[in-house]
């Protein structure tokens, strides 16, 4: 009897176990699930919304701490007062100290909350990833412009050269392009390579996802105050190239604020000159819209 009860006790020793894992499996995925529609709706609330809502063109920024609005707030961002000046409702996707591939990831996670139509998206990026040349722009601006380079800046005010970028890239076919996974250099290391590829990779995964959604993407550089030389605006003054290298080498429309913070008054800046003051904000949003031929 003994003999003939050990298999049985055995078969329900094991039948106990694996119902008590796919229990622990299935409350572990179902945690994960509602986890994740939690996080959504976090993120969809998170997204600050200007606008009125009342069928005007649908708008998506991306970027990091100047898109959000630090200090600021959401409420007084250059993305609300470019509702403003331009009619668009806009959602205001900009995360403090994120670098591109965090905010494309985002993208990703915050997709199906997205508006079902999205007709533009507006990305400022890189500042975060590149922040680290900040080293080598104590000494000097990095990566001077070479022959090359003014070779291309030429060519770029030649609209015949600017049409065909756009033939080429509505040819080239859009793969989903993923940030580049190259590794950050340790701290100190002069050198450039990291942040032309994160940047250049940045604007091709957001690219390949505004494909996705029909929407168009347009690249805007960074405001730098005319007046002030820092290590950290060095660097913004080097990365707005690579911006308006990569935007205009894609085909994308590019907008330049700098322009528009030449003589801009002290009072337009926070004291790192990177930041702005709802002042700065509300010239950045006008410019933004203004560059976009955007109003009301």
């Amino acid at each position: 009897m003994r003999d003939g009860g050990t298999p049985s006790t055995a078969r329900r020793l094991a039948l106990s176990l694996l119902v008590l894992m796919g229990a622990l499996v299935g409350l572990e995925m179902g945690l994960r699930g509602v986890g994740r529609l939690v996080g959504l709706g976090q993120r969809s609330r998170g997204a600050a919304v200007s606008g009125s809502g009342s069928g005007g063109p649908v708008v998506l920024t991306i970027g990091d701490s100047v898109t959000q609005g630090i200090p600021e707030g959401r409420a007084h961002g250059w993305p609300v007062a470019f509702a403003q000046r331009s009619g668009a409702t806009v959602h205001n996707l900009g995360a403090a100290g994120r670098d591109v591939a965090w905010m494309v990831r985002d993208f990703d996670r915050r997709r199906p909350a997205l508006p079902a139509r999205v007709d533009l998206i507006i990305a400022m990026i890189g500042h975060n990833d590149c922040a680290y040349l900040e080293d080598l722009a104590s000494i000097h601006m990095p990566d001077a412009p070479g022959w090359l380079d003014q070779a291309r800046r030429g060519l770029r005010t030649l609209t015949t050269y600017r049409v065909l970028l756009q033939v080429v890239t509505r040819l080239r076919p859009r793969p989903q392009a993923e940030v580049s996974s190259m590794r950050r250099p340790v701290d100190g290391a002069r050198e450039s390579a990291y942040c032309r590829a994160r940047v250049a990779t940045g604007i091709d995964a957001l690219a390949s996802r505004s494909a996705d959604l029909g929407a168009e993407l347009v690249v805007a550089s960074y405001p730098v105050p005319d007046r002030k030389d820092t290590p950290g605006l060095r660097v913004n003054r080097f990365l707005d190239t690579l911006l308006e290298e990569g935007a205009l080498a894609r085909g994308l429309r590019f907008v330049d604020v700098r322009p528009c913070f030449e003589g801009a008054p002290a009072a337009d800046w926070q004291q790192d000159g990177v930041h702005l003051t709802r002042s700065g904000y509300a010239r950045l949003g006008e410019c933004i819209a203004g560059g976009l031929g955007w109003s009301p």
